[in-house]
């Protein structure tokens, strides 16, 4: 009898609340929409799919996403934290010293040439159409870019201190979305040798020794 009250008191505790069966259901509805945005595209992901695919009841979906524009508005958020904390991982787990430098580049391509990214790029191609998911895309983006410039603060302060700084991230991701984009279609881009570049133009720029803004001016 002791046993039975026992086993009782311990399935109790790790029933989960509406609340947490709530969230769970939310989590799998994003992730599976996820899936679908990156293996079957924009125009390609239904609602429908989603339940298909994530074994998700119509009723189920609805109730938490009533329409597609919600759904991949909700998904936009969800792309966001992916890919924000895949940066926070890389950036911290860089070493300190001049080797960061070297080590960045690489780890920021790793990021931008990932399954998350090219979700993201879906996402940005089709709110060109879209003026509700063109709202929920732009305001995402602002704030990937400022956490972007947080997290590269607290790894290389000089960058702060640079007049240069912030234009050596800017073209930084701009290269790195470039060539991102030219990787959908093969091609002959001679990438690594891009790359090995943009390793020795970081170098130049956190050294002081040059300064394209000083120059302008």
């Amino acid at each position: 009898m002791g046993r039975e009250v026992t086993r009782r008191k311990l399935g109790a505790k790790v029933r989960r609340t509406q609340a947490e069966r709530s969230a769970s259901t939310k989590a799998h509805i994003l992730e599976t929409s996820f899936e679908c945005l990156a293996d079957v595209g924009y125009a390609g992901t239904t609602t429908v799919r989603v339940c298909e695919r994530g074994g998700i009841s119509r009723g189920a979906l609805l109730h938490h996403y009533s329409t597609k524009t919600a759904l991949v508005s909700a998904t936009v958020e969800y792309v966001f934290e992916r890919r924000i904390g895949a940066f926070r991982e890389a950036v911290m787990a860089l070493p300190k010293g001049v080797d960061a430098r070297q080590k960045a580049v690489d780890l920021l391509w790793a990021q931008f040439s990932s399954r998350t990214f090219y979700v993201w790029l879906e996402l940005l191609v089709a709110a060109r159409t879209d003026p509700d998911l063109q709202i929920t895309v732009t305001q995402t983006g602002r704030h990937f870019s400022e956490r972007a410039r947080m997290l590269t603060a607290e790894l290389f302060p000089d960058l702060s201190g640079c007049p240069s700084g912030e234009l050596l991230l800017q073209v930084t991701f701009t290269l790195m979305n470039g060539l991102a984009v030219d990787r959908i279609v093969p091609n002959e881009t001679p990438t690594e040798s891009i790359l090995a570049f943009m390793k020795q133009l970081a170098s130049v720029f956190l050294t002081g020794a040059f300064d394209p803004v000083a120059e302008d001016g």
